[in-house]
C-alpha cells in the first residue's frame, strides 16, 4: 500500500534518512516563488460550496460536493456511466500500460531546495511564474494527495493561487498513532506533522486541500483503529490547519481496486472488465461518511470523489481512453489531470 520508496525512484528525489517531505510552489505571473502569502492577500473569484451531511453522499446523484451540477461534472459522469462498457484496451490509451505503473508525476519545472522550516532533505518548488503577492493554495498529506498534485496544482495556475505541496509518504494525516511503515516511524510521521503545523502557521495559506489514505487503518499494536477514533483524530487534524480567513477543504478519498490496474489490465487487454471492481466493496461507505462528518464538525468543505472513478454498481480501471489506476491504491496523475476541471468545480473556484 505503501508508495513512497516507488514515488522517490519515479521521481529521481534524492532524500535524507526516512522523513520524506516534498514541497512545491507555483503561482501566475513573473518573480520568484513565495513561501509566505497573508490571508489577506486578494482571493480570486470563488462560488460558495457547503459541506453535505453524511446520509448527503450519493452516488446515484452527485451534488456540489462531487463539483456538479456543471459541464465538467457532465463530462465525467458520461464517462464514467459509459466505461463498464468497454471490453478491450483503446488503441490510444493514457498513459500506457508501460508507464502507467509510474504515472504518479510532479507538475513542470521543478527545482528542489532546502526548506529550513522542516528539516527533511529535498524539498521542490515549483515555479510556473509565482507571484509573491498571490494567495497561497496548500495541497497537504500522505501519498493519496501525492497523486493529486499535477491536477491540483492546475487549478492553482488557472485561478491565480500561488501552488505548494507538502507530502510525506505513509504519514496519514489523523491526529492518532498509526502502526509504523516499512521505512516510516510513527514518531518519525508525528514529528513531521509538528513541522507541518509550524509551517502553515508561518506562511499563513489562504487554503488548504487534504488528502489521505483512509483504507484499514492500523495502530501499534496491530489492532484495527475504530471509525470513531479515525474521525476525531481527521477533526483534530483539520482544526489544526484552520485559521481565521482560510479556507481548508478534504479530498475525500479514492476507491480501492481488488487487483493492481496496470498488472491486471496487461494480462486482460481484450476483458478489461476483469480489471474492475464492484462499487459495494471497492467504496468504503463508513469511511467516506465519516470523512464527511469530519470536515463538517470541523468547519472544513468535502469534495466527494466516487462519482468521479464509479458507478453505482462498478468501479472501472478503465474510464474512456485513461487508464484510471497506477496500482490498486492511486490513480495515475494523467486521469487526476482529466478530473482538473470538475476538481475546480467542486473547490469552488473560477478561473
Amino acid at each position: 500500500m505503501t508508495k513512497g520508496r516507488q514515488v522517490r525512484a519515479v521521481l529521481g528525489f534524492v532524500l535524507t534518512g526516512t522523513l520524506a517531505v516534498v514541497l512545491t510552489a507555483c503561482g501566475s505571473s513573473g518573480g520568484s516563488a513565495s513561501t509566505t502569502t497573508t490571508a489577506a492577500a486578494a482571493q480570486p473569484s470563488t462560488t460558495t460550496t457547503s459541506t453535505p451531511p453524511a446520509q448527503g453522499l450519493n452516488l446515484a446523484s452527485p451534488g456540489a460536493s462531487s463539483g456538479c451540477p456543471s459541464p465538467a461534472c457532465t463530462d465525467v459522469l458520461s464517462l464514467v456511466s459509459a466505461a463498464p462498457k468497454i471490453t478491450a484496451l483503446p488503441s490510444d490509451l493514457q498513459p500506457s500500460l508501460l508507464n502507467a505503473q509510474n504515472d504518479l508525476l510532479r507538475p513542470t519545472d521543478a527545482k528542489c531546495q532546502p526548506i529550513s522550516q522542516i528539516q527533511s532533505g529535498a524539498a521542490c518548488t515549483y515555479n510556473y511564474s509565482s507571484n509573491p503577492s498571490a494567495p497561497m493554495m496548500v495541497l497537504l498529506g500522505d501519498s493519496h494527495a501525492w497523486m493529486w498534485a499535477t491536477s491540483l496544482a492546475e487549478v492553482a495556475h488557472r485561478t491565480g493561487y500561488n501552488f505548494t505541496m507538502i507530502y510525506h509518504s505513509s504519514c496519514r494525516m489523523p491526529l492518532i498513532a498509526f502502526a509504523d511503515s516499512p521505512g516510516t516511524t510513527n514518531a518519525q510521521c508525528v514529528q513531521w506533522k509538528q513541522s507541518v503545523f509550524d509551517w502553515i502557521s508561518q506562511a499563513n495559506p489562504n487554503l488548504i486541500v487534504v488528502a489521505t489514505q483512509d483504507a484499514g487503518p492500523i495502530d501499534q499494536h496491530g489492532n484495527s483503529i475504530s471509525q470513531s477514533t479515525y474521525n476525531a483524530g481527521l477533526v483534530a487534524m483539520l482544526d489544526k490547519v484552520s485559521a481565521p480567513g482560510r479556507r481548508v477543504v478534504l479530498l475525500g478519498d479514492i476507491p480501492v481496486l481488488s487487483q493492481d490496474g496496470p498488472t491486471c489490465l496487461a494480462a486482460n487487454e481484450s476483458a478489461v472488465q476483469n480489471c474492475s471492481s464492484p462499487t459495494d466493496t471497492a467504496v468504503r461507505s463508513r469511511t467516506q461518511e465519516g470523512q464527511s462528518s469530519a470536515a463538517a464538525q470541523a468547519g472544513a468543505a468535502y469534495i466527494y470523489t466516487i462519482p468521479w472513478l464509479c458507478t453505482t454498481s462498478v468501479c472501472p480501471a478503465v474510464i474512456g481512453n485513461y487508464e484510471v489506476y497506477q496500482d490498486k491504491y492511486h490513480i495515475t496523475s494523467t486521469y487526476g489531470n482529466y478530473l482538473s476541471n470538475v476538481l475546480q468545480s467542486a473547490l469552488g473556484l473560477v478561473g
